[in-house]
């Protein structure tokens, strides 16, 4: 049985820092610590404590499946149902993970325990709304951005850029060059949070059991986790994100739905 500790969120200035500890220790992971660094542009002030928890559990959930039998405890109260939300997330990566890997084992082995004070959710969009959407500058929300345009919003641009070793996606140049385009030729602001996040794992602590790369079952939560920490600092209303439909063929499998191996 795995112990996974979550530490308060902190946040200083513009960076909000996210630790945890695992014991015993686990080849998941390099270091238990990342960092968002968002812009001066965003008011940090008004994102509440119990957003940050959100985009900690967001981020850090699609691992316990490969560290179960695993107990997390959170230093805070949820509130009552949410926290069936997160097993029932995680109880769908499992499904998801076994059946790629041909393998059965879908018992429920992670559990949640909490004790402190609550961290109820409450709403937090502005008199104007708004629309956060995911921008990673590849044709799915690239053409997701030009679709709210042309359906009369002005949506800001999410962009999470965090360079690793074994990929080159976040350093390349066209990358850059799109996003500027998008920027100019639809008068849209990009908003870029730069973090650490994705060193924090060992990429390919998984390819042998379940081949598939932990940025695969991660990255997608990154993405909306920090959309949805932008959205609260905006008094947005809305956040999307573009999913690849081309490789959304889910099945059911024993009562669950079965996801794609990049979970979109």
């Amino acid at each position: 049985m795995n112990l996974i500790e979550l530490a308060p969120p902190r946040v200083s200035g513009h960076d909000v820092s996210f630790a945890w500890t695992v014991t015993p220790e686990s080849a998941v992971y390099e270091r238990s610590h990342f960092e968002l660094r968002f812009p001066d542009s965003l008011d940090l002030a008004a994102v509440p404590e119990a957003i940050w928890w959100r985009v900690a559990l967001l981020i850090l959930h699609p691992h316990w499946p490969l560290l179960r039998p695993c107990r997390v405890v959170l230093p805070v109260e949820l509130p009552a149902g949410e926290i069936e939300l997160w097993l029932r997330l995680t109880d769908a990566a499992v499904a998801t993970l076994e059946a790629h890997a041909g393998g059965g084992d879908c018992e429920r082995s992670i559990a949640i325990a909490c004790s402190g004070p609550p961290a109820p959710l409450t709403p937090v969009a502005g008199p104007d709304g708004g629309i956060v959407t995911c921008f990673s500058g590849g044709r799915d929300s690239t053409a997701q951005a030009a679709m709210l345009t042309e359906l009369g919003e002005t949506p800001t641009l999410l962009t999470v850029t965090s360079p690793v070793s074994w990929s080159n996606e976040h350093d390349t140049p066209r990358r850059r060059v799109v996003r500027a385009e998008m920027a100019r030729r639809r008068s849209l602001e990009v908003v870029e949070v730069a973090s650490d996040v994705r060193s924090t794992w060992s990429n390919g602590f998984a390819g042998e059991r379940y081949a598939i790369s932990i940025n695969e079952v991660t990255d997608t939560f990154v993405y909306l986790a920090v959309a949805i920490a932008v959205a609260a600092a905006r008094g947005a209303s809305l956040v999307t994100m573009a999913s690849e439909a081309e490789v959304q063929e889910n099945v059911k499998r024993g009562g669950m739905v079965i996801q794609s191996r990049h979970f979109m």
